[in-house]
């Protein structure tokens, strides 16, 4: 999957942060539906007071919740903060993530057979790493140097979308940076401005990226968000070598082998673990250079097109470079304009 970030500085300390996952997977039953991420939380040594807003507006301690790892988001009020000390004016920062605002549209779209995004509520999940040790070892923490212990407050939101090969989701929350009394005004405000949903591009109203490779005299053109039926093109180089090449596949320099993890042939998830594939990202010899677009898998029917290997000249891995045969399923010759 590809992630993408924009963030935007909103004034008063609001920093709004926009979100874009791109599922570019070619085997169709690589589906996701647990993104929790991005993954966070604050310094306990810097922001020790925590609380998280409830649906009425008051503010509890993580040990004032239910004693589960995470709860629905709509049993809270949407958003939390983490204070230096517990007066108004204390530096304080909130992660505003809201309350589900389509989750009963959605769940209708999902039963009415229309394309939706989230499958059920979405979870808040709140803890201290090594919570014991700081009565313990750690029972100095708040004079000992911050680097010496576990040092975090964690707070995730698990959005429960469901994220198809092919598709493309959004996801929009904030965080605000003031003092207490301020950010708490400005995070209830915020909530219902959190939003989410699918996201399709059509190939007619895509802007296009003009493509000239390194060394190359002939230049190409790719789409610049993924439409559907396109996968991303890479340019990446080789450590060992210096090489540049252009392929779909992102791990291309990443040794990978097939996993058996024993299942039978009886077992109903055989044939999705029996394709199984790891990756020693630790062992790479990659140097990921730019996302260059997106190139459609099929031909259209319309305009000027041509395979990518015949663009790319001897910048297009061939099947013979890899190691073993099946990893370049992963490297698919897609269709650019020209």
């Amino acid at each position: 999957i590809l992630y993408y970030c924009q963030v935007h500085d909103l004034g008063d300390g609001i920093i709004e942060l926009t979100w874009v996952v791109h599922n570019f997977s070619i085997r169709k039953d690589i589906v996701f539906e647990h993104l929790n991420a991005p993954w966070g939380g604050t310094r306990v040594s810097r922001l020790p007071y925590h609380y998280i807003a409830m649906p009425d507006g008051t503010l509890k301690t993580r040990e004032e919740l239910p004693k589960t790892s995470s709860i629905s988001v709509r049993k809270t009020g949407g958003w939390n903060i983490s204070c230096a000390n517990q007066r108004d004016d204390s530096p304080s920062l909130a992660l505003v993530f809201g309350r589900d605002k389509h989750l009963e549209e959605e769940l209708r779209k999902m039963k009415q057979g229309k394309p939706y995004c989230q499958y059920r509520e979405s979870l808040y999940r709140d803890w201290r790493p090594g919570k014991s040790s700081y009565k313990t070892a750690w029972k100095d923490w708040q004079t000992r140097p911050g680097n010496t212990f576990r040092n975090y407050d964690v707070a995730v939101i698990v959005p429960k979308f469901r994220l198809a090969p092919g598709t493309s989701i959004w996801y929009r929350s904030f965080l605000v940076v003031n003092r207490k009394d301020r950010a708490i005004q400005l995070a209830k405000r915020l909530v219902s401005e959190v939003d989410y949903g699918l996201l399709q591009f059509s190939a007619n109203s895509t802007p296009m990226i003009k493509v000239t490779l390194p060394g190359g005299s002939r230049s190409f053109e790719l789409y610049a968000y993924p439409v559907r039926g396109s996968l991303p093109v890479f340019l990446i180089e080789d450590t060992r070598t210096g090489k540049q090449v252009v392929t779909t596949d992102p791990y291309i320099f990443v040794p990978k082998e097939k996993l058996n993890f024993g299942l039978p042939q009886s077992h109903p998830l055989h044939d999705y673990y029996n394709r199984a594939i790891g990756y020693s990202i630790d062992r790479h010899h990659a140097r990921w250079k730019h996302l260059l677009g997106f190139a459609p898998v099929r031909k259209p029917a319309q305009g000027r097109w041509e395979k990518l290997s015949r663009l790319a000249g001897n910048m297009f891995p061939s099947r013979s470079e890899y190691e073993v045969d099946w990893a370049a399923d992963y490297h698919v010759d897609v269709w650019c304009k020209f």
